[in-house]
């Protein structure tokens, strides 16, 4: 059962603008929060966990284009945050976003809060695309919300190796995509073995449910388009702009 929301505020912070005290906060939030290592993980059944220090080495590897959305209590609890890249994408001479990290404390889920940290990573008005890499479905339709539109998986297999190699991630390079010859199946191979403990599983959205299922170690890839966004549907440019071995038709 979710606690009662108390007043809160939505901070949006650059990379070099991120304080140790906040960072702090952050992993103790995620490291409490996020979700627990799966039998196939490092530590079965214990939260997965991340120090300050691996945090800004991962998730705020570049002052340029690298952000973090954090919501706050008045108190200044941090309780959800969205660490994200906002980045040039030259093929479509116009900006993409990518969410790296998004957490929310367990007791306050359900509650929009999700949602409004994407808000403020993707409310950048002429943005291309918003992506997330996730095992779990709640936060994909979290982004979908937050950015009023649902996957285009035709779309997606047109730019998607571009994007991550654009983006710079360090933690989605060289991964395996796969998105199948009926559209309706997208994920990536990250090998990063994590149970949500609130998860709900992508079927229960029936049809609004478009990426298909995971095995354990994958992740669903969305790219949502924001509404209005000019997409080539031409199948000859999906095949010719693919980045070999990044993305596979099954």
């Amino acid at each position: 059962m979710s606690r009662q929301l108390p007043p809160l505020s939505f901070v949006d912070l650059h990379a070099l603008d991120v304080s140790s005290e906040i960072l702090d906060a952050c992993a103790a939030l995620f490291s409490s929060d996020y979700g627990i290592w799966s039998q196939a993980g490092p530590r079965p059944g214990h939260n997965v966990e991340l120090s300050a220090r691996a945090l800004r080495a991962s998730l705020l590897f570049d002052p340029d284009t690298c952000r973090l959305a954090v919501a706050k209590t008045l108190a200044g609890e941090v309780i959800g945050q969205a660490f994200y890249c906002n980045f040039p994408y030259k093929p479509a001479g116009q900006r993409v976003v990518w969410i790296t990290q998004l957490v929310v404390k367990t007791e306050y889920r359900g509650q929009h809060i999700a949602r409004k940290l994407l808000r403020s990573a993707c409310g950048d008005h002429g943005l291309f695309a918003c992506c997330l890499v996730s095992c779990n479905p709640i936060a994909v339709m979290a982004l979908c919300s937050a950015v009023g539109s649902d996957p285009n998986l035709v779309a997606t297999a047109v730019h998607i190796g571009r994007i991550v190699k654009a983006s710079g991630v360090p933690y989605i390079q060289g991964r395996p995509i796969t998105i199948n010859s009926e559209y309706s199946c997208s994920k990536m191979a990250t090998a990063f073995h994590v149970c949500h403990p609130e998860m709900i599983p992508s079927h229960m959205f029936m049809r609004k449910w478009k990426l298909g299922s995971v095995l354990p170690g994958e992740e669903f890839v969305a790219v949502i388009f924001p509404p209005g966004t000019h997409l080539s549907s031409d199948r000859t440019l999906r095949c010719k702009h693919q980045v070999p071995g990044s993305t596979s038709r099954q």
